[in-house]
């Protein structure tokens, strides 16, 4: 995976370094109309200029590296925090209560330190997890969240549950009490595969009001209450409270959420209605695709991930209520890269139960998925269906990938 990032980043050198010499981004605002090309800074006051011209920050929907595909996730050691967060990099050290990491945000090996509280992780990885891992960390299959309890994965297999006592890598051993044991045990972080904390314990508040979440080249996923950036340097606040800079260069993408901007996947559904083909029900799926892995499409750019937006299998339909409030529904939908190749499916939307006729939607495939910005001006309810193809519903993964509500 290290070599295929390298490589990624070796291709699309020349059109980085063409955007980032200019500064430039592709911008989507608040305006249904709007996406350009632009160069943009953010001071730490709010104040957003774009070109020539200031515009409310408040209008802000979206900037990213103009035809460069969003980065997979991070495949090597990295943090996973309690709100899904993820950050590669590797553990500096700690204090019980505090750890450091040397967070890598581009592909170049230069590191950002950053200071985490101990409560808002879910899981350290010290090596590549398997491929397989669920995105969440309470559902790895080698926890058991019954119990109230760490768990440590040993790099020989081994699984220990029980209590760490001590952490504080850069003072030596962790130390590790083992359920059913009368006294905790020293472990070198070179013997350890990952770390799973504690579920009851792990979580991470949701700023309030607009708030930011960004990709870095390294796929680095942040959600961060505050940013800001001149052209040369990017500098954020975790919804943690931990402040941090980098370079502006290895930003990749940055949303605002909140305010005026609204998650599909973060609100509940008025109704929801799941058809299996046959035995199987895939119910739909926040922030990840039907089979709790991470969201990819191959889009006009490559093939991207996305980590934000709904997995739906054939046959689902799904009602939100929008009580009038909303000006645009956003979204990249299409059949999952790696789990849809053989699906086809056809998708439908509905405004107050009327079919809104886009191009490609019927009989959609993997190989392109289709952008999808739809005035909602005025409707009560939107409703998607992903209904069966061809097939039935062999590999039907359906992601609506950034599934939002633009006021």
């Amino acid at each position: 995976m290290t070599i295929r990032l390298t490589l990624f980043c070796l291709a699309f050198a020349p059109m980085i370094a063409a955007a980032e010499s200019a500064n430039l981004y592709s911008l989507q605002t608040t305006d249904p109309k709007e996406t350009r090309t632009v160069a943009a800074t953010l001071a730490p006051d709010g104040k957003f200029v774009v070109g020539e011209s200031n515009l409310p920050v408040t209008d802000l929907v979206s900037l990213r590296i103009p035809k460069v595909p969003l980065p997979a996730l991070p495949a090597e050691a990295h943090i996973v925090l309690a709100n899904g967060d993820r950050i590669a990099g590797e553990l500096l050290g700690g204090d019980g209560l505090t750890i450091r990491l040397g967070a890598l945000f581009d592909a170049a090996g230069k590191t950002v330190e950053l200071p985490l509280p101990l409560s808002a992780v879910a899981a350290i990885w010290f090596v590549a997890p398997p491929q397989d891992s669920p995105l969440d960390a309470v559902k790895y299959p080698w926890i058991d969240t019954s119990k109230k309890q760490d768990t440590l994965k040993l790099r020989n297999g081994d699984i220990l549950r029980g209590t760490l006592e001590r952490f504080s890598p850069a003072s030596g051993p962790i130390r590790f009490k083992p359920a059913g044991e009368a006294a905790a045990k020293p472990f070198d972080l070179n013997t350890i595969a990952a770390i799973a904390f504690d579920p009851s314990l792990s979580r991470v508040k949701t700023p309030a009001g607009q708030h930011y979440r960004i990709v870095t080249k390294s796929g680095s996923r942040l959600t961060l209450a505050s940013a800001s950036f001149d052209g040369t340097t990017f500098t954020g606040a975790t919804s943690t409270g931990a402040k941090f800079t980098m370079p502006q260069s290895d930003l990749v993408a940055l949303d605002s959420v909140g305010g005026k901007v609204a998650m599909l996947a973060d609100r509940k559904p008025k109704s929801q209605k799941i058809e299996p083909y046959g035995s199987v029900s895939w119910p739909l799926a926040p922030n990840r695709s039907v089979r709790e892995a991470a969201m990819r499409l191959t889009t006009v750019h490559g093939d991207e991930t996305f980590d934000r937006g709904l997995g739906m299998h054939s046959k689902t339909t799904v009602t939100y209520d929008l009580a009038g409030t909303y000006r645009t529904f956003r979204s990249t939908v299409g059949l999952d890269s790696q789990s849809g190749r053989k699906g086809a499916v056809d998708v439908r939307i509905l405004l107050d139960g009327k079919e809104q006729i886009i191009a490609g939607l019927k009989g959609l495939t993997a190989d392109n998925a289709v952008e999808i910005r739809l005035d909602i001006a005025g409707a009560k309810e939107l409703t998607l269906i992903v209904d069966f193809g061809p097939g039935g519903d062999v590999q039907d993964d359906v992601n609506w990938a950034d599934a939002k509500l633009v006021q």
